[in-house]
């Protein structure tokens, strides 16, 4: 049985799923309130697989937007899915990584100073290798047709259909009926083309019975010829008795010939029979060739499928990993920044404290002559008061700065020790994923002609196909006799 599952599903950005990773069995529930995100995801899916939404709009807006509803621009919006497939005529399952990322392009022309928005671009990977957007829809309807696509996931879909359309879907499932179910359905209506079916098929069966009612629907048109060819050559005898003895004689000849006929008839039933058994064996050997290939494939698909489960929990602690490192690269940044901006506070603390009143400033501009003693004193109380107050502004300023130097410390602390706690983990899922893919290549397969099952049945084939060989005499017999029959 041929068939496609989704294993893995990972979003990023898209419309109001910000951040999205799961993996799935062969039965998912998805369930939630309103405005939760159970439609983003499957108009994820059809974006990834068709470029459409869940309705079938090529045109629809899937950038994430903020709490005022205006587009976060300058996001990456990412939707990558790990598919099963699985091929009767393949030796082992396929599993494949699809990918569609689209980036916002912006570029600055010439003579301005901001950039412009020139649209989005999409870039497409198939197991992470990069491709071109032909043939990843190629890929695409080389898994799934589209319009099969819909109607396996939406009920919606068959209901939509006209009736002409609806009615050659249930034909399809209805013609699965094997051959020999509809033989067992009556064994004595279906006895005489039975033979012909199981050696050839239910449409060649049916295209030897018209042939042969042609046939004979030509030969009772040319009775009346016939009869009329052969009433001209009736003659008149004038010796009754010799016309009885030639009677006598040509049904004594005709008891010959019927005796043989029956002989041959047993003999070609027992052929028929002999081919009708091996063609069942026939049957069996294929079904118990599919079955230890289902069984094969199954095995390595779990493998495979543990082995991508592995590959994708790595790709999301190296993400991780990634973002503390930028995180703290960021909170050093900042570090560096502040102990730059205290010290400039320092130097502008101590150029405050040292500063004196400026001599000018007890003088007169008008006069040019100094003020009294009372006017001094109250200029150098002002003087202090501005000096003081700057002074505490800086210290202000200064406690503030290293308030943030400390939080940012400890910050960098704190992301070191998530660094080292995650780094572990990394290690161990690495060690994992080389242990999964090497199971998976080692895994070994079933032989289904080494299984007990086949070899009985290879030796049944075996004495049927001598048993006949033995019988080819039938058809030399069944020629010679027709050849007897014309005379």
């Amino acid at each position: 049985m041929n068939y496609t599952k989704l294993r893995l599903l990972k979003i990023d950005n898209f419309k109001g799923l910000k951040h999205f990773f799961g993996t799935f069995s062969d039965f998912v529930e998805i369930f939630g309130r309103n405005a939760t995100g159970k439609s983003s995801l499957v108009d994820a899916i059809m974006w990834l697989f068709f470029d459409k939404d869940r309705n079938g709009n090529s045109n629809f807006a899937i950038r994430t937007k903020d709490e005022e509803g205006r587009d976060i621009d300058n996001i990456e919006i990412s939707v990558e899915a790990v598919l099963e497939q699985n091929n009767v005529m393949l030796t082992e399952p396929q599993g494949i990584t699809l990918r569609k990322v689209q980036k916002q392009k912006w570029v600055k022309k010439r003579g301005q100073e901001s950039q412009t928005f020139e649209g989005n671009e999409n870039s497409f990977f198939i197991n992470d290798f990069p491709v071109k957007k032909s043939e990843y829809e190629q890929r695409i309807n080389s898994i799934i047709d589209e319009a099969l696509f819909k109607l396996l996931t939406s009920p919606k879909t068959f209901a939509s259909m006209k009736w002409q359309d609806q009615r050659k879907i249930l034909l399809k499932f209805v013609s699965e009926i094997t051959d020999e179910e509809m033989l067992a359905k009556d064994e004595k209506k279906y006895a005489p083309i039975k033979s012909d079916v199981l050696m050839a098929g239910a449409d060649k069966a049916k295209e030897k019975a018209t042939s042969l009612l042609r046939d004979l629907k030509k030969q009772q048109a040319e009775f009346p010829v016939r009869i009329d060819e052969l009433s001209k050559m009736i003659v008149e005898v004038e010796d009754e008795s010799d016309l009885l003895q030639t009677k006598r004689s040509a049904e004594a000849y005709l008891e010959d010939v019927q005796a043989e006929r029956d002989d041959l008839h047993a003999s070609l039933e027992k052929v028929n029979e002999v081919q009708a058994e091996i063609m069942s064996i026939k049957l069996s050997m294929g079904k118990l060739e599919s079955d230890i290939a289902d069984k094969n494939n199954k095995r390595l698909m779990e493998a495979a499928q543990n082995a991508q489960t592995a590959k994708a929990e790595l790709r999301k602690l190296t993400d991780d990993f990634g973002w503390l490192q930028s995180k703290q690269e960021k909170s050093i940044v900042a570090i560096s920044d502040y102990e730059a901006e205290l010290e400039t506070v320092r130097k502008e603390y101590r150029e405050a404290k040292e500063r004196s009143l400026p001599s000018d400033e007890k003088v007169c501009p008008t006069c040019g002559r100094e003020f009294d003693a009372d006017r001094i004193a109250d200029i150098e109380k002002s003087f202090d008061e501005r000096k003081e107050k700057d002074m505490k502004r800086l210290r202000e300023k200064g406690d503030t700065i290293n308030a943030n130097i400390k939080t940012a410390k400890a910050n960098v602390e704190k992301i070191q020790a998530e660094i080292d706690d995650l780094q572990p983990a990394i290690t161990a899922k690495e060690n994992e994923c080389l242990r999964l893919d090497d199971a998976f290549k080692k895994l070994p397969q079933l032989m289904w002609k080494e299984t007990d099952e086949y070899k009985d049945l290879a030796l049944k084939m075996k004495h049927l196909e001598e048993t006949l060989a033995s019988m080819d005499g039938a058809e030399a017999q069944k020629e010679a006799l027709a050849a007897r029959e014309k005379r």
